[in-house]
């Protein structure tokens, strides 16, 4: 029960986070905050790590996804796990969409077509994946920066945090990404992390 509180929790607090940063006065700056609090996130998340699981998989759906499919996780809390990451972005959603107004203008941009969203989703997907296994691994955090930097660089400021999916359904609630693009690229983020998952693994035996 723990770990479905944090989960959904740290996924409020991101989703919250990532729409107020979408209201920075620069886009460089507003990826680069997105970024930090995916990295944060982790770290957070890393704290509720013990001997049989790691706490990695409450960081979002992708770790997750990817953790249970390494075996890293176990598959019984998944769908508790993921509900209340899902549950947590639309509470973010909605705290964001709550305070509109105090939290002022946001950056201006375009929604990614469906077409370069499924492309750019699936690529950021496999990256995601492979850099959560090496940070489960020992690498450091930080490395997980790159996914959200990837999409934001690719897809324009407002896919940075979708590459999320929790967050892509948050920021669709508070009406900072169109719900068409947000739900695809948090398909094709969640899809290319699968891949990525059994790319590894075949890599690693092979």
């Amino acid at each position: 029960m723990r770990d479905i509180v944090t989960a959904t929790l740290l996924s409020v607090l991101s989703t919250f986070l990532t729409a107020t940063s979408l209201r920075a006065a620069d886009a460089t700056l507003a990826v680069l905050a997105i970024a930090t609090i995916g990295v944060v996130t982790v770290l957070l998340a890393s704290w509720s790590s013990d001997e049989e699981t790691t706490g990695l998989a409450l960081a979002g759906p992708v770790p997750l996804v990817v953790l249970v499919l390494a075996r890293r996780h176990p598959a019984t809390l998944a769908l508790p796990l993921l509900t209340g990451q899902v549950v947590g972005g639309v509470l973010g959603g909605l705290a964001a969409l709550a305070l509109d107004d105090q939290l002022g203008g946001s950056l201006v941009w375009t929604d990614p077509g469906r077409v370069a969203a499924i492309v750019v989703g699936l690529v950021v997907g496999v990256v995601a994946a492979w850099l959560v296994l090496a940070v489960d691994g020992g690498e450091h955090p930080a490395w997980l920066a790159a996914p959200p930097a990837l999409g934001g660089a690719a897809l324009g400021v407002g896919a940075a945090g979708a590459v999320n999916p929790a967050v892509a359904v948050g920021l669709g609630v508070a009406g900072l990404l169109g719900w068409v693009p947000a739900l695809v690229l948090a398909a094709a983020v969640g899809l290319g992390a699968v891949v990525g998952t059994y790319a590894v693994g075949l890599v690693s035996r092979g």
